[in-house]
């Protein structure tokens, strides 16, 4: 592990100093102190923010589904890489869609319209707890 320290300045003038512990497989706010003078601009959301841009490129937003409408906003956040269900590669978002995506989408839309008319659906797709 190691100790870092984030320095924020305004025209040359120290505003708050963060401490970040650097870890293998992450980045961890410690603590912050600022100027009270700046207390109203909220030091510490901004100071997070810069500590999210470090390590931005190791950031994973976790599993995707395309057809699940609950983790559609994942992909509102790019750059990004999907990977290829027919290549097996990673492409960027946008760049992916797959043939099958469509007749995926037709299914779920089917299967929701069906769980609201019965109030039942496919138990397959029932068992996902996401959607």
């Amino acid at each position: 592990m190691e100790v870092g320290w984030q320095d924020s300045r305004q025209s040359g003038q120290l505003v708050a100093v963060g401490v970040v512990d650097v870890l293998p497989r992450c980045l961890s706010g410690v603590y912050l102190f600022w100027d009270k003078a700046w207390a109203a601009l909220a030091p510490g959301q901004w100071t997070a923010l810069e500590e999210i841009r470090w390590v931005q490129e190791y950031y994973y937003m976790g599993y995707y589904i395309h057809t699940c409408p609950r983790m559609r906003y994942k992909a509102d956040y790019q750059p990004a890489d999907l990977l290829c269900p027919e290549t097996k590669l990673a492409k960027q978002l946008g760049v992916v869609k797959p043939k099958h995506w469509a007749l995926l989408d037709s299914l779920l839309a089917a299967w929701l319209r069906l769980k609201a008319a019965t109030g039942m659906g496919f138990a397959a797709a029932a068992t996902c707890t996401a959607c």
